[in-house]
This record gives structure tokens, C-alpha cells and sequence, in this order.
């Protein structure tokens, strides 16, 4: 009989929790054969969740599981998760290995989900995506985004602060806020305008953001924050269409080139 794998285990969910010293000790002593078990990762974790029958509705079906298996396996650095609808905090980490996903149905993307995957080169999001969490793509160099989902209605703190190849020119109308570092050192960032509702840019959203090509800012802005368009040095003249409440002192500082501010 064919001795199944440890891959095998992890896609079908059974649970991999090492036994502990005391009970290899008993076993041994009793004469059973015991193999010396390998600690869950993070990774086999995770993947046991989208690829097994505990998946919770997250894998399921042929595709899930045939694209979990060949990203633990480490054959390919694409992951497929068709009928996932959230990517979990933490999920894929510091992994330098993910280029790739396929996840059509996400609606949500959580803290850190993809912090510092620096081979990350997605160019789009779901289409259905709404919100990003904390540092969810943070310094994901190689992520060359277009564009953001309609949808997109949350983007949290330094969501995708240093990613030098996003390639934004607009964002989403539903966006109310910019949270604070969001965008910082964007250098491609090329916004030529920011959404209607907008209310508050957070401190040092756009912070280094030299590309950046606003001539106006919406009428609806009632605070700018610290270091909010720090050098940003592409900035030549700038009109506001409303009366903010509070505007930092150094919400405009370093940007070298802003002659006009109306």
C-alpha cells in the first residue's frame, strides 16, 4: 500500500499536531514504531484551511486544490483559490516564493496578508474586493497594479505603502479617507485627481509619492495630515475646491516644485 504523503495530509485536512516527547517515550516503550514527527508551518497551515475538507468554503473543488498543492510543493509560485472570499491575516507573509494568484471571488484582504511578498507581480484585484487591511500589501515591490476595484470602499494603514511599481492614475469613488502612510513611497503612484468624498488624508499618505500629478483636491477635505504629500516633488500647483479645517504644517513639505497653492 502506498504510503501517503505529508502534502497529501495537509490538502486533506488531518491534523498534523506533533505528539509530544512524553508520548513518543510511552510508544517506543511499548514497542510501536513512531516516526519522529515535523512541526506544522505557517504555509502547511494555511494551506490545509483552503485546500482540505476543513476549508470552511474557502478551497473546495479541483481547482483549489490542484493549485494549493503545487504552491506547497514549491513546483509553481501561483496559487489558485477559486471560491476563497476573504485572504485571512498573515497569510502570505514575508513569502518570497508567491508571484501569482487567481482568487475571483475575494471580497476582503487582511492585515499583513501579503506584507513584503516582493515577487508579488499582480497586475488587478478582484472585481468584488472591498477592503484591504493594515499593511496588506506593504513593500510588495513587484506589485504593478493599474488599477483599484470600483468597490473598494476601505484601505488601511500603509496598505500599499512602498510599492515602487504601482502605477495608480485614479481610485475608486467610494473611498472616504486615506489612511495614514498609505501610499507612501509610491514613486510611480500618477493620481491626477482623488474621489469627490473624499474627507481626510492621513498622515504621510502620500509621503514620497514624486509622481504623483494633482492639481486640486475635493472640496469635501476637512484635514490633511502630517508629512500628508512630503516631497512630493512633482507637485507644481495645487487648488483646493474647499476650506479644510486642518491642514498640518508639514503636510506639504520638500515638495520642491509647488509654486501655487489656491
Amino acid at each position: 500500500m502506498k504510503a501517503i504523503t505529508r502534502e497529501e495530509k495537509i490538502m486533506s485536512g488531518e491534523n498534523l499536531t506533533p505528539i509530544t516527547r512524553e508520548e513518543m517515550f510511552l510508544a517506543k516503550a511499548a514497542g510501536q514504531d513512531v516516526e519522529t514527527p515535523t512541526p506544522i508551518t505557517r504555509r502547511e497551515m494555511f494551506l490545509s484551511k483552503i485546500g482540505g475538507s476543513s476549508g470552511g468554503g474557502s478551497g473546495g473543488g479541483d481547482e483549489g486544490d490542484i493549485g494549493a498543492e503545487k504552491y506547497i510543493e514549491g513546483r509553481h509560485a501561483e496559487v489558485v483559490l477559486p471560491n476563497a472570499e476573504s485572504i485571512k491575516p498573515y497569510a502570505f507573509y514575508k513569502d518570497k516564493t508567491i508571484t501569482q494568484i487567481t482568487m475571483p471571488k475575494v471580497k476582503s484582504i487582511g492585515s499583513y496578508a501579503f506584507e513584503e511578498c516582493s515577487n508579488f507581480a499582480l497586475t488587478s484585484l478582484p472585481s468584488g474586493l472591498t477592503s484591504v487591511g493594515n499593511r496588506g500589501f506593504y513593500k510588495c515591490t513587484s506589485l504593478a497594479l493599474t488599477s483599484l476595484p470600483n468597490g473598494l470602499t476601505s484601505i488601511g494603514t500603509a496598505a500599499f505603502s512602498n510599492c515602487p511599481k504601482l502605477v495608480l492614475t485614479s481610485l475608486p469613488s467610494g473611498i472616504t479617507s486615506i489612511g495614514e502612510h498609505a501610499f507612501e513611497s509610491c514613486s510611480n503612484l500618477a493620481l491626477t485627481s482623488l474621489p469627490s468624498g473624499i474627507t481626510s488624508i492621513g498622515d504621510s499618505a502620500f509621503y514620497a509619492c514624486t509622481n504623483l500629478a494633482l492639481t486640486s483636491l475635493p472640496s469635501g477635505i476637512t484635514s490633511i495630515g502630517d508629512g500628508a504629500f512630503y516631497k512630493c516633488t512633482n507637485l507644481s500647483s495645487l487648488t483646493f475646491k474647499g476650506t479644510p479645517t486642518s491642514i498640518s504644517n508639514k503636510a506639504f513639505n520638500a515638495c520642491t516644485n509647488l509654486l501655487t497653492i489656491n
